[in-house]
């Protein structure tokens, strides 16, 4: 029986197959690095896009621009499957423009920021609200270049 660490390695390595024989629009390179007992994977795409994903620590971690996302399933005994459709799931929806990321700026100085599914315009005017000392909130989706509002 293999361990968890192990299946996640085995799931990133295959994902990353799939994606690079299946599913390539968008995406100009895929990058897969083995290191130490995990494994990270880079998609790249247009205008800098770029998704990394890891299986460090037990967990596969996708970073997406200014956003981050811990998968794992924290029940036992733990569901591989519930980890493996989420995973998927993010990355589609990042690929598909349907998740993206802003974040709010004070000159060169980040304050905070989040992902956000469309429309975006919610998230921004609640967001808004908490960041008071913006200047320029950058918005990211994938395959198109960042966009800066100023404020």
């Amino acid at each position: 029986m293999y361990n968890k660490q192990y299946r996640l390695n085995q799931f990133l390595i295959d994902l990353a197959a799939f994606f690079e024989k299946y599913y390539s629009q968008g995406v100009t390179e895929i990058v897969v690095t083995e290191e130490d007992r995990s494994i990270l994977i880079t998609f790249s795409g247009d205008c800098h896009s770029r998704i990394e994903l890891t299986s460090c620590g037990e967990e596969v971690i996708i970073t997406f621009s200014e956003s981050h996302w811990h998968i794992d399933n924290y029940n036992e005994p733990c569901d591989m499957n519930k980890i493996y459709w989420n995973a998927i799931h993010i990355i589609m929806d990042i690929l598909d423009r349907k998740i993206g990321t802003y974040s709010f700026w004070n000159n060169d100085v980040y304050l905070g920021g989040a992902s956000f599914e469309l429309p975006i315009e919610e998230a921004l005017l609640s967001a808004r609200n908490t960041f008071k000392n913006t200047s320029e909130i950058h918005v990211k989706r994938w395959g198109s270049p960042t966009e800066i509002y100023k404020y």
